[in-house]
């Protein structure tokens, strides 16, 4: 699979989990500490060896998304925080990590997708199965982490 498929997937997957964690009443904690989860191995991964082939044609844009990963991290942490409270407080800065993570997928999806695939061509079958790779490795490093 390509890089750029892999990425869209794992988009998909965050916002489907945030729409999840907009309507839960229980497991809530359970829910923020997946979707950071998620985030971080998806970024570490276009950090690592999307973004480095990015970067080549279009320096810019990648340290936007850079500047918007550090942000939703930044959200993500407040919202560990918040999660025990409930309330309206935890309710909007849901909404905030939605705004933003929709946003950025906007943008990879829009812009750097379209222009990567034409730059980057055949890269991208590569790319994908070292993402994939890397996202195993992480996975198990979690889970390593959860269990101990």
């Amino acid at each position: 699979m390509k890089a750029t498929q892999i990425l869209k997937k794992d988009h998909q997957k965050v916002k489907d989990l945030i729409k999840k964690l907009k309507t839960a009443k229980r497991n809530q904690q359970e829910l923020v500490n997946t979707i950071d989860q998620e985030v971080k191995i998806h970024s570490r991964c276009e950090e690592q060896i999307f973004y480095p082939a990015v970067r080549r044609f279009d320096s810019e844009r990648v340290e936007e998304s850079l500047r918007e990963h550090q942000q939703v991290d930044s959200i993500l942490e407040e919202l560990k925080q918040l999660v025990e409270d409930g309330g309206e407080t935890f309710k909007s800065k849901i909404e905030e990590l939605e705004e933003n993570i929709l946003n950025h997928v906007e943008e990879e999806e829009g812009e750097m997708f379209p222009e990567s695939e034409r730059e980057l061509k055949q890269d991208l079958q590569e790319m994908g199965t070292q993402i994939q790779e890397l996202k195993e490795e992480l996975q198990e490093e979690y889970s390593r982490r959860k269990a101990a």
